[in-house]
């Protein structure tokens, strides 16, 4: 920065000119460190930033713009002149200017001359879109074919766009997006990736008006520009330092066990960057850290970010929050189960497996059959340990009413505590579910179980249930199966936990299947489960099927009401609501990083 502020004062002062700055807005990965460090006008995220200058030169009808640069790629969705969607690409190399720089210097060739280059070739070879290595590879082999330089310039040009559309964006129907584009940054420079471009977007949206920003390497500085323009004249004035205090400007940068940040386990390492302008004055940007926590140096500091985070969340409700504790929270009294004797309703199938929807079932009056004494005795006795993971967290009330229901004492259903890193890193390592790490968690979970929950009283079961299918709110669904991966997790937990020796020990583990689409179905496999373990009847298994729906009714209508009153206060107050879209698990503090 303090280059480029050189370069630019010379050039003026060698036109015998004199320059005045009227604001400074800064983009891209400097942008927060040159807000402290210069005082910029503008910190302005980059994706809104190229949207700003495509509109400026391009017109607010603007519906995609497609910035390529040396690091990465975004391509912007515009509706009504905002930005409605995007797509991001700043992990993989494949299709950005950096990956053409490194081949034309593998050739020897100024990148600049890289499109005159390419459009030498007579014929080119077809590279494979995707990750750069792959691109490589490809060279490599195309080499060895025989293909020279001009035709390898050519072929990796023309690759650019499927990069961009295909590997990046990976929206099947361009033409969907609408039929303005503007191309954007740096890459843009070099023609042959210009027009590769070019020829796949008209191929794919006929009547597409294509146009390339005039000044495509600066659009993003452009944007900058305009925001601090817009915030200057609003202010009245510039918190700029100046140009020659910019230039002037004096900084250390420390990485070292000093800088360490030692508020958590994970001891990031942080970078100090410290500024002092001509006037004395100085700044301190810390770089590096993973959490909030990283910004600051003192713990009175961390204390003090603490107290204002749980200021805010007073402030505001969330129901995220509410939803992960209300489910394993005891808050339905289930209706006892009725005298022996006692005519009661109850659902029969009419036919076989695949008759236990409501619509193929019938009522009938039976004389309800009670358990004997002794196993209701004993059934108080019992303590049972669920994991709060997973499906659970859809599921949590039905489980527990389940078991209250047919006479488990509340305070002897035990749920895992809530996922941390200490519960991950003391239980995460008797086993391994490789594709997806809230599964992965729930061997904590079951761990957490079988020693802190069995401390005081051991558990004379760990109920893990097999969920295959989850009920539904959307109608007309051809099936409500859950996802493969989860739905088996606990049979591969109980594998981990059993294939050196049974951690389980006197504890019973259980995951039989249960499926939630189809209640006559459950009613059969719970009392599968439980009829000789409880020593339960039939009809008090299904009477305390009934009463887990209702609780999870009584859930569902809680959440909803409050939702309701959350949506119509924020629209008397004109407030935001954000809405989160997720698994049930996602519930899970410890999983979802306490969004």
């Amino acid at each position: 920065t303090k280059d480029i502020l050189y370069r630019i004062r010379q050039f003026v002062l060698d036109q015998q000119c004199t320059l005045e700055i009227a604001g400074f807005g800064a983009t891209g990965y400097a942008a927060d460190v040159l807000e402290k460090a210069v005082r910029s006008d503008a910190n302005i995220v980059e994706t809104v930033a190229h949207m700003m200058s495509a509109k400026k030169y391009c017109g607010d009808d603007v519906d995609v713009v497609c910035d390529i640069g040396g690091q990465d790629i975004k391509v912007l969705f515009l509706q009504n002149g905002t930005i409605k969607n995007f797509r991001l690409s700043n992990q993989c190399s494949a299709g950005n200017g950096m990956l053409l720089q490194a081949m034309a210097d593998q050739f020897g060739v100024d990148v600049r001359q890289f499109a005159d280059v390419a459009f030498s070739a007579e014929l080119s070879p077809k590279f494979s879109y995707g990750c750069a290595v792959f691109l490589d590879t490809d060279r490599v082999n195309f080499q060895k074919e025989g293909f020279t330089k001009e035709e390898l310039f050519a072929g990796l040009a023309m690759v650019l766009p499927k990069n961009v559309w295909q590997y990046v964006v990976q929206i099947p129907r361009i033409a969907e997006l609408g039929r303005k584009f503007v191309l954007q940054g740096g890459t843009q420079y070099n023609l042959a990736a210009v027009k590769a471009q070019v020829d796949y977007l008209r191929q794919r949206v006929p009547d597409a008006e294509i146009r390339v920003h005039p000044h495509c390497g600066e659009a993003g500085a452009i944007g900058a520009a305009l925001e601090a323009k817009r915030l200057v004249e609003r202010r009245g004035h510039s918190r700029f330092i100046g140009l020659d205090a910019a230039i002037d400007l004096e900084y250390t940068t420390r990485t070292d066990e000093s800088t360490r940040c030692t508020f958590c386990d994970n001891n990031c390492s942080r970078t100090f960057i410290d500024t002092r302008v001509p006037d004395g004055e100085t700044t301190r940007y810390i770089a590096g850290f993973s959490c909030e926590k990283g910004t600051v140096e003192s713990k009175q500091a961390v204390s003090a970010l603490n107290k204002e985070r749980r200021k805010l969340k007073g402030l505001y409700p969330n129901l995220v929050d509410y939803e992960s504790m209300l489910v394993f929270k005891h808050f339905y009294d289930p209706e006892p189960l009725p005298a022996p004797g006692t005519l009661v309703e109850t659902e029969k199938p009419v036919r076989g497996l695949f008759g236990f929807g409501k619509a193929r079932s019938r009522q009938t009056k039976t004389r309800f059959q009670r358990s004997s004494e002794q196993n209701q005795a004993r059934r108080k006795k019992l303590r049972i340990g669920i994991p709060r993971t997973l499906n659970n967290y859809t599921i949590a009330p039905f489980l527990r009413t389940y078991l209250e229901t047919l006479g488990v004492a509340k305070q002897n259903i035990v749920f895992s505590d809530q996922t941390s890193e200490e519960l991950w890193l003391e239980g995460g390592k008797y086993g391994s579910i490789d594709p997806c790490f809230p599964s992965k968690i729930s061997l904590a979970h079951i761990y957490n179980l079988l020693t802190h929950k069995q401390k005081r009283k051991p558990l004379d079961y760990l109920w893990f249930p097999t969920i295959t299918n989850q009920r539904s709110f959307v109608s007309a669904t051809v099936g409500n199966a859950t996802c493969p991966i989860v739905a088996g997790t606990p049979n591969v937990a109980k594998a981990a936990f059993t294939k050196e020796k049974n951690f389980f020990g006197d504890t019973v583990y259980v995951d039989a299947p249960v499926n939630f689409e189809f209640p006559a179905l459950l009613r059969k496999q719970l009392f599968g489960t439980w009829g000789e373990k409880l020593g339960i009847t039939e009809d008090e298994n299904a009477w305390a099927c009934e009463q887990g729906h209702k609780a999870m009714r009584y859930c569902d209508e809680e959440l909803e009401r409050r939702g309701l009153e959350l949506l119509t206060k924020a629209e008397q107050n004109n407030d935001i609501v954000l809405l989160m879209l997720g698994r049930p698990y996602h519930n899970d503090p410890g999983l979802n990083h306490e969004i």
